[in-house]
């Protein structure tokens, strides 16, 4: 098999960026109108939204793809805590797992090595369909986990 890359959706991370630079303009805003006790509560949205936005940006600007499927292994970059490549033999079983209304592929390895017992891939930017990812991802692994 040749490798595939999941790349992030740009419509998505646009949408979330925007929100976020609207949610820090907005704490903003209220900082400098309000003159009431809220205006801690409006300089810790802005300082902490215009965190997020800052993230949204360095991340549209120096693209990651979100995960990448070979015969060697994964690469895991979902997330800021991302755990990078984990090689297929390391994998015990891959299958979904749902909290609060969000899918994950939920990768089960085989001891704690790498510092964890449980993956948890979350694909909601990414550019194709969480079970046409899962079922990629599967098949990976079942086809290389003994190579």
């Amino acid at each position: 098999m040749k490798e595939i890359v999941i790349k992030r959706s740009t419509g998505k991370f646009i949408r979330m960026f925007t929100l976020a630079l609207l949610l820090a303009v907005l704490g903003g805003v209220g900082y400098a109108v309000n003159t009431s006790s809220y205006k801690e509560i409006c300089i810790i949205a802005c300082v902490i939204f215009t965190i997020i936005a800052i993230y949204f940006l360095i991340r549209f600007l120096k693209p990651k793809s979100l995960l990448v499927l070979s015969e060697k292994g994964f690469t895991d970059n979902s997330s800021a805590g991302g755990i990078g490549f984990v090689p297929w033999e390391y994998v015990k079983n891959i299958s979904e797992t749902t909290v609060m209304y969000q899918n994950f592929i939920s990768v089960e390895l085989k001891d704690t090595s790498l510092g964890c017992q449980v993956i948890n891939i979350s694909l909601d930017y990414a550019d194709t369909n969480f079970y046409d990812a899962l079922n990629m991802m599967q098949s990976f692994f079942e086809s290389n986990k003994n190579a």
